[in-house]
């Protein structure tokens, strides 16, 4: 699996630490999906205030309580402050001269050290569900809202059917040579540049497709980037090549 991590993306004037599938709207979230919140890791949810848009996540306290967490009642982004530094990063990270480069250098270090990497954080990421499921059913013994808890359950189960499904996936996969790992990049980079002259309503699709994922953490007033290929995609785009 590749990936490629910004740290220090700028989370501008953003306030504080916020899923929706995907629809047109009038209003479209550009960060729909790949937004997450540094604290408790669930996904940051769209809102419109005074005609801009923001991602928050609130997190009621029983569930703050149940997780062991210290986290705000409500966490703020401003998406204005993140799309500029956020494009900028991605036209940089997968310029032609950085993805032959950054090709060369993944295959040189072994494509089996980025497996184990993937394997590791995927393996990490279930070892969370399974806490976080143990706790919500102690919030529900405990006697918080049944309807709440059994909505937080069924988003935990999902993260974690998903995150066995990679598992399985990288376990299966092969090492990738460097002609591989620049293709995957190149048609990524290809991506890239149309997110450049993107439709504001495709946007959001765009940034799903080269696997996005965004984490911001309020505490650094920063968002971290990273870019995961999902492995059919990388297949289908080394086989196409």
């Amino acid at each position: 699996m590749l990936g490629l991590l910004a740290q220090a993306i700028l989370a501008g004037r953003g306030r504080g630490p916020t899923a929706h599938k995907p629809h047109r709207t009038r209003r479209p979230y550009l960060l729909r999906g790949v937004l997450f919140c540094g604290y408790c890791e669930r996904r940051m949810q769209g809102n419109y205030n005074h005609g801009e848009c923001y991602y928050r996540c609130r997190y009621p306290a029983e569930y703050a309580l149940a997780n062991d967490v210290d986290h705000p009642k409500t966490v703020y982004l401003r998406e204005a402050d993140v799309l500029p530094p956020l494009d900028a990063w991605l036209a940089t990270a997968f310029g032609e001269e950085r993805i032959t480069q950054t090709a060369q250098e993944l295959a040189a270090s072994g494509q089996d050290r980025t497996a184990g990497t993937a394997d590791e954080a995927l393996r990490g990421r279930i070892a969370e569900c399974d806490r976080k499921l143990a706790a919500h059913r102690a919030a529900l013994e405990a006697g918080a809202d049944p309807a709440l808890v059994t909505g937080w359950i069924t988003e935990v189960q999902t993260q974690r059917a998903a995150a066995q499904a990679q598992l399985r996936k990288v376990g299966a996969r092969r090492r990738m040579t460097v002609e591989e790992i620049h293709a995957v990049m190149a048609a990524i980079g290809d991506l890239v540049q149309v997110l450049q002259q993107a439709d504001p309503a495709d946007k959001a699709e765009l940034y799903a497709q080269i696997g996005l994922r965004l984490t911001y953490r309020p505490q650094k007033r920063l968002v971290e980037a990273q870019v995961t290929p999902n492995p059919h995609v990388c297949e289908r785009l080394v086989s196409e090549d």
